[in-house]
């Protein structure tokens, strides 16, 4: 029997069949909830003739476009584990990827990868013949909560990728938190411009989205022609949920000499979050200056998710509160508890943590909480003051090898 966390998913399928979920900027075309669903059982039987099964690796080196988020539903639907990466990486790292990540199949539109296994090309006929396959007759009947649902590699600005693998449950149950806990719902509309190669891309601008059953505006991956027609593509789409990163704004900031950006926010504008990179105070205020927005910082990272975030809802400066369930603590080099203003290792304890990194070892400490046994520790690498006293001065900064904790044992994942 389907759990009980994938089985929202369907749920919000059926509720949702003639709405909007996707808007393709680039051709102009409108998805339904109906149509992605019906696209991605028809895409599930393809992959199935290929011998894809349960649990099957599927590569997914595509740029942002709806065939990318295609693919994502049909490995649900086919219970495979898609496993993103970005096409602009190098044909050597590319293959690094794919020769560590056991894939069964390579969806790419170049063919200069098929030396690293099967290629499923992606070419400019391929909706028009998805249109002609039988689809699988069920939807969404291969998953279970505690399957993998992908394995999306870090950047590896410091170190080797790392593939992240996380679970249907805590993926759905946290995305559904987060949605809730910044108040976003059926009529947020999202402009998808982060790589969907990472999590930032298909997670906070595609999943989340999802789960809070609103929908996105899909555009190429954010670069300088994207940059000069921003605001006519929100506007065009009726975009009325941001999700910032500190170089869109930098690049936003140093192009916008008009005034259209910040008078379609005064009016449209619902939510504006900002993440995935440390934002700085003065950029920060310029940029809420500009537009007359309230930004809304949050922090996390791939191993986690989101832990931290400010909200509508109730007042946090840095980089916001503690979700329902997880917990911050500042460490010192030895362990210790660090004293209020002082400087430490940000730990995050958290019920979303990952399952592990792919063929990497995981050493673990048990959490400390003996109500909540499935609570673990992340030693996220990023310093940061004290937050629990001297809250309104949070802020994150630096970056070092990270590590995880449950127990003192040690395994291969």
């Amino acid at each position: 029997m389907m759990a009980r966390s994938v089985l929202r998913i369907r749920g919000i399928f059926e509720r949702n069949r003639e709405r909007v979920f996707v808007v393709d900027a680039l051709s102009g075309r409108e998805y339904r909830y109906g149509d992605i669903e019906l696209l991605s059982l028809k895409l599930a039987a393809l992959l199935k003739k290929r011998g894809v099964r349960k649990s099957d690796k599927i590569a997914v080196v595509l740029p942002n476009c709806i065939e990318f988020i295609l693919f994502y539903f049909a490995c649900m639907q086919t219970g495979a584990i898609a496993v993103p990466i970005n096409p602009k990486l190098t044909e050597r790292e590319i293959g690094q990827i794919l020769l560590r990540s056991d894939v069964s199949i390579v969806c790419a539109k170049e063919k200069k990868i098929s030396v690293f296994g099967e290629l499923f090309m992606i070419d400019d006929h391929f909706l028009a013949d998805l249109e002609h396959e039988a689809p699988l007759s069920r939807s969404f009947s291969e998953i279970n909560d505690n399957d993998i649902f992908a394995i999306s590699y870090t950047a590896g600005t410091t170190a080797l990728p790392k593939g992240v693998a996380v679970v249907y449950k805590n993926i759905i149950e946290h995305g559904t938190l987060f949605g809730k806990t910044v108040g976003i719902g059926p009529d947020s509309r999202f402009y998808s411009i982060l790589p969907t190669a990472y999590m930032g891309g298909w997670y906070n601008l595609m999943f989340i989205p999802f789960l809070a059953e609103g929908s996105i505006v899909l555009d190429s991956a954010f670069n300088p022609a994207s940059a000069l027609r921003f605001w006519e593509i929100v506007r065009a789409h009726a975009v009325n949920t941001f999700w910032f990163v500190p170089t869109i704004m930098s690049v936003l900031l140093s192009i916008d000499r008009g005034d259209g950006g910040a008078e379609y926010c005064r009016k449209n504008l619902k939510c504006a979050l900002v993440g995935t990179a440390p934002l700085s105070r003065e950029l920060k205020r310029r940029f809420e200056e500009k537009y007359g927005i309230t930004l809304y910082e949050n922090y996390g990272l791939s191993e986690t998710f989101i832990a931290t975030t400010q909200s509508p809802f109730y007042p946090a400066n840095g980089v916001g509160r503690p979700l329902p369930g997880c917990e911050i603590l500042i460490h010192a080099e030895d362990g210790s508890q660090c004293a209020a203003g002082s400087e430490g290792e940000i730990i995050i304890q958290t019920p979303f943590l990952m399952a592990g990194y792919y063929k990497n070892l995981v050493i673990y400490t048990v959490a400390s909480d003996p109500d909540h046994p499935d609570y673990y520790f992340f030693a996220s690498g990023n310093r940061c003051p004290d937050i629990f006293d001297v809250w309104p001065k949070t802020s994150v900064s630096g970056n070092k090898q990270t590590q995880v904790f449950k127990g003192s044992i040690s395994y291969v994942f």
